[in-house]
């Protein structure tokens, strides 16, 4: 994950859509909301430095909701049903997989950003 905080430090943004999902176990465990990153095109010098900092809030934010799952798995052990641990997984692969999207989105919107402002 490490490296996906460095990748983020020249990042864009635009509007992501958040899918809900549900748990059927009782860990507490809770995903971060999903951001809008502002169009490139448009944005301001702040509303892109600002967009940054949102998406490193994310990842880190993100990190947590992850390593929270591997605790309840962790703790739960021997006593996680079949479909809770399938659950679990759905959860965390689908919370990377969004952070990847945002993380991609962002970047395209900040190389939109630069070639729209660059003198």
């Amino acid at each position: 994950m490490r490296w996906l905080v460095l990748f983020l430090m020249g990042v864009s943004v635009s509007v992501w859509a958040e899918l809900p999902v549900e748990s059927s176990t009782n860990d507490g465990c809770r995903e971060p909301d999903m951001m809008i990153v502002p169009n490139g095109n448009k944005a301001s010098s702040a509303e892109m430095l600002s967009a940054q900092k949102d998406v490193e809030t994310y990842v880190q934010d993100t990190q947590a909701f992850l390593d929270c799952l591997l605790k309840s798995e962790k703790a739960q052990g021997e006593t996680m049903t079949f479909e809770d641990k399938k659950d679990s997984i759905m959860r965390y692969n689908l919370a990377v997989a969004r952070l990847e999207g945002l993380v991609e989105n962002f970047n395209q919107q900040l190389r939109a950003y630069k070639k729209t402002n660059a003198n």
